[in-house]
């Protein structure tokens, strides 16, 4: 199936920038801040999903885990990089389901959510980057 290219990449960047916006707005409110790291992975797996269709022409896999999309990117990651998205994928699951929901409340602190607000921002950057190039 053909797609277009363009409009699927443009489709996945606003839906990052929103969701994005979203894990900025509840960061800012101090409240529920485990779904400011929700919004915060949903962001890095939407702008993977676009670089999967930017360099593979076609539609992205339907999953959540960020490494196997990086991979499906043919994304070359230093290790520090997998690392963050193996933490944020942990993130996604632990919002996610009920059984691994608590454990995010504890850990979702101002600090923690604050430090990986920034390295999501620092992330999707460099990830823009590579898209414009690719």
């Amino acid at each position: 199936m053909k797609i277009d290219v363009d409009k699927q990449v443009d489709y996945w960047i606003s839906t990052a920038s929103g969701d994005f916006d979203t894990a900025k707005s509840i960061l800012k409110s101090g409240k529920n801040l485990h779904y400011s790291l929700f919004f915060c992975h949903l962001t890095i797996e939407k702008y993977l999903k676009a670089l999967v269709v930017k360099r593979k022409k076609v539609l992205p896999p339907r999953t959540h885990d960020l490494e196997l999309l990086a991979d499906k990117a043919k994304l070359e990651l230093a290790e520090d990089k997998l690392d963050f998205l193996t933490e944020m994928t942990g993130f996604n699951l632990e919002a996610r389901y009920p059984d691994e929901k608590f454990e995010i409340y504890k850990k979702a602190t101002p600090m923690l959510t604050q430090k990986y607000f920034k390295l999501t921002s620092e992330f999707i950057k460099w990830l823009k980057d590579i898209i414009e190039q690719s």
